[in-house]
């Protein structure tokens, strides 16, 4: 079963890759003053100031993208090495097991808790209207309009700039 769950995992991983590739998405890449801009909005979550204008995606699922990207190829490396080990080099060092073991057993632990955080960010009162999102793969327009208004301006632009 881990096998076959580690194969669809690795594949789902690689058609994401190549399909977000071939279609130029960079959206999810962190991008100049995330960080800050992270801090910022975390604090309007909390009632601390205003949240900012943002893009389609906010900073901090930018740098959870990459956060969990990483954390998956630590997966599927250290989890093809002890597959390596397990059918073509059973004689390979146990230095070299042991690492690849903790390195799997930590980033499991890292995937899970990442997770569950993103599960747990859905009870934040701001993010409630993605639910529907979730389920549709659409979110209504005056939430957009409210939450992600410079993703909107540029979705307005590129609508007049196709428009004869």
């Amino acid at each position: 079963i881990h096998y076959a769950a580690a194969l669809v995992f690795t594949a789902a991983g690689i058609f994401h890759l190549i399909y977000h590739g071939l279609q130029s998405e960079k959206g999810l890449l962190p991008q100049k003053g995330d960080m800050k801009a992270s801090v910022t909005v975390i604090k309007s979550l909390f009632g601390f100031g205003q949240e900012p204008p943002m893009h389609k995606y906010l900073p901090e699922q930018r740098w959870a993208y990459v956060g969990m990207a990483l954390i998956i190829a630590m997966l599927i490396v250290s989890g093809l090495s002890k597959t390596y080990k397990n059918i073509y080099a059973p004689d390979m060092s146990l230095a070299v097991v042991l690492t690849a073991t903790w390195i799997h057993n930590i980033c499991f632990v890292l995937f899970f808790l990442a997770f569950l955080a993103h599960m747990a960010a859905i009870l934040l009162r701001p993010n409630w209207p993605m639910v529907r999102g979730i389920f549709t793969g659409k979110v209504r327009l005056n939430y957009a309009r409210h939450r992600h208004a410079l993703w909107i301006t540029d979705l307005e632009k590129n609508e007049q700039s196709v428009d004869p």
